[in-house]
Order: structure tokens, then C-alpha cells, then sequence
């Protein structure tokens, strides 16, 4: 969810399908998996659909934490979601590597806290833990 070019779907075996909102993006994609040009808070799949769903170094760009309720209607009982956001404390280190053209540009982050995260997924429905620390914090949560 929130694939940008998909860099991360060629680790993975089995069905892959990338989520992104930029045509722009997915016109730069990796060729391995299927692309869907979708919102990712409003994704077009059916309930219970998956084993894992991927949302990496995205929910910074959302000016909400409504994908949590999507993954988990797309996920399969005991499925897991990875989460993944980059700590604050390396914004500059970002902004850098935008302007290098190393790191795609995102423009403005909404920082959010380990608690506000923890929160809002254990709300909608995952156990979760914190799996990581910074610069890029992974929680992986599991769908009961």
C-alpha cells in the first residue's frame, strides 16, 4: 500500500500487488508485480483478500492513519501488516537525499509518535508490537 515504484515487491514470493496513487510513480515501477493506480485508504480489493500487506516509509505522506482500517479489511484472519515510518529525528537526512534525487520527493511529513501509531492500529482491530528502532521504525501487527 503505497508501493512508489515497488522496490520492495520483488523480496517477496507469491502474489504481489502495488497500491499507489501517482501515475506519475508507477510509470518509474519495478516490471516484477501487478500495479493498481488506487487510493490506498479506499483500495478496490475484497475483504480478507491477503497475507500481508506492506505499507513502508508511507504513512508520514497521509494526512491520516485511515489505511490501518484498510489493511486490515484486505487482510485474511491472522494476516499481517508491516508498517513502517521514518523517525523525525532524520528529516533533514530526508530532505538531503530529495534534493540528491536519491530519495523521492514527498514533500511535508506528518510526524507522528510510536504511541499515536500503537494506538490507532490496536484500535482497528491488530495486536502489534514496535519492531525496530530509528531511522525507520517497522510495527508488525497481526490481524485477530
Amino acid at each position: 500500500m503505497g508501493c512508489g515504484t515497488g522496490l520492495a515487491l520483488p523480496w517477496f514470493d507469491g502474489e504481489r500487488v502495488g497500491v499507489e496513487l501517482s501515475g506519475e510513480i508507477l510509470r518509474l515501477a519495478h516490471k516484477a508485480p501487478d500495479y493498481i493506480l488506487a487510493d490506498i485508504e479506499t483500495s478496490p480489493f475484497r475483504d480478507d483478500r491477503f497475507n500481508l500487506v506492506l505499507c513502508l516509509d508511507v504513512v508520514e505522506d497521509l494526512p491520516s492513519l485511515r489505511v490501518v482500517e484498510e489493511a486490515h479489511r484486505i487482510l485474511a484472519k491472522g494476516g499481517t501488516f508491516l508498517l513502517t515510518t521514518a523517525d523525525k529525528k532524520h528529516e533533514l537526512i530526508l530532505q538531503i537525499l530529495e534534493k540528491l534525487r536519491l530519495e523521492l520527493p514527498e514533500g511535508p511529513h506528518t510526524w507522528r509518535e510510536s504511541k499515536e501509531i500503537l494506538q490507532e492500529v490496536s484500535k482497528g482491530g491488530f495486536s502489534c508490537t514496535k519492531w525496530s528502532r530509528a531511522p525507520l521504525v517497522f510495527y508488525k501487527c497481526t490481524r485477530s
